[in-house]
């Protein structure tokens, strides 16, 4: 037993940390793409820099990929050894299903430990430092935080909205200027297009716009749209966007997302000060708990989907995977869009996807236990 145990382990744990790297990677670099392809096109980073960037997003991308390169590892392994009888054999001997596949729920265990350290403290941890990179590059360069097609509100009583930016000048511009208060726009502009560059010193973005029209609301009533006046027109128009306080801090803005399980906790038990709604909380640290518990979810329900399609080929095991993994996630989603919904316990609903499919997984072991192919 010593000698199978130690070969499936091993086939497992190779087949599973190359299928966590390959979705790891394929994962990071697609959100590093989104997240941060235009700041490097607008900035002169380092190449390094580049690099620690893409790096501090694999823990996130690791919320997913651990669990699902278990599922993909798993399916492959077991796979390969029912198409090529060698279960069949290894069961011919004596040996249960139950007693083959110990090794292997073992090591789920240690990876839902894993998995669990890096949705908990990793991942969350990572992210704080990305986004502190990212505010240091925008406190260095503002212009960066316009992107076309989002609504900017970062600059205190202003809002900004462009059609199409490359680099430094942008094309449908419209520029509001905003009570801080009430968030009421009190003056627009419009403009065809557009040339932006940052004033450091001064702490203001110096906004040229070409072909531009003034709008002035009523000040008595700056909601009533019907009193909105044209003023200014001109071929080239300059606004000044003051960049405000938020340039002067190196404080990253604390979501219930990029919290750690430690925080996370000592918001839910606080009497006092609490900056987020309890279930909103709860939520997010079932949700971390529950991702780390799809490894073992994932192994269980691998084995004897392995076992009963016996195939070894890799596609058929990515295709399962997949059809997996969505299943598993699209659920959690749900549960997540309901954390503001205290009357619908998102809470539990986050932890039928991993009930559902653990009970599947052991029945159809007990099902392949005692039907063996």
């Amino acid at each position: 037993m010593r000698i199978i145990y130690r070969y499936l382990l091993g086939e497992v744990v190779t087949a599973s940390s190359a299928a966590i790297a390959l979705l790891t990677s394929l994962i990071m670099f697609g959100d590093a793409f989104k997240r941060i392809s235009q700041v490097v096109a607008d900035n002169d980073i380092p190449f390094h820099v580049v690099l620690k960037m893409i790096a501090l997003l694999s823990p996130q991308a690791m919320t997913i990929t651990i669990p699902w390169g278990l599922l993909v590892g798993t399916l492959l392994v077991f796979g390969r050894m029912s198409q090529h009888r060698e279960i069949l054999i290894i069961r011919s001997a004596g040996i249960g299903l139950v007693p083959l596949i110990a090794p292997v729920a073992l090591f789920s265990l240690c990876m839902c430990a894993l998995s669990f350290y890096n949705n908990a403290i990793l991942a969350p941890k990572c992210m704080v430092v990305f986004k502190q990179m990212l505010l240091d590059i925008g406190r260095n360069n503002p212009t960066m935080l316009i992107k076309a097609q989002e609504p900017v509100t970062q600059f205190t009583g202003y809002t900004i909205y462009v059609d199409k930016k490359f680099g430094n000048t942008i094309e449908g511009v419209y520029i509001w200027k905003t009570d801080p208060r009430t968030k009421i726009p009190l003056q627009s502009w419009r403009a065809e297009r557009g040339q932006i560059n940052a004033d450091l010193i001064n702490k203001q973005l110096a906004i040229t716009l070409v072909n531009a029209k003034e709008y002035v609301r009523a000040a008595a009533d700056p909601a009533d749209l019907s009193r909105v006046t044209l003023g200014m027109r001109a071929s080239q128009l300059p606004v000044w966007v003051p960049l405000g306080a938020d340039f002067d801090t190196n404080r990253v803005t604390v979501t219930i997302g990029i919290m750690t399980a430690e925080q996370i906790m000592n918001q839910i038990f606080a009497d006092s000060d609490r900056k987020f709604k309890f279930m909103p909380l709860f939520t997010e640290l079932q949700k971390r708990v529950s991702f780390a518990v799809a490894c073992f979810t994932f192994m269980f329900l691998a084995i004897p989907l392995a076992i009963t399609t016996g195939r070894g080929e890799t596609s058929i095991g990515f295709v399962i995977s997949v059809a997996v993994v969505v299943l598993y996630y699209l659920m959690i989603a749900f549960a997540t869009s309901l954390k503001e919904k205290p009357d619908a316990y998102p809470d539990l609903i986050i932890w039928i996807p991993n009930i559902l499919l653990q009970i599947l997984g052991f029945w159809l072991i007990w099902r392949s236990n005692k039907h063996p192919a």
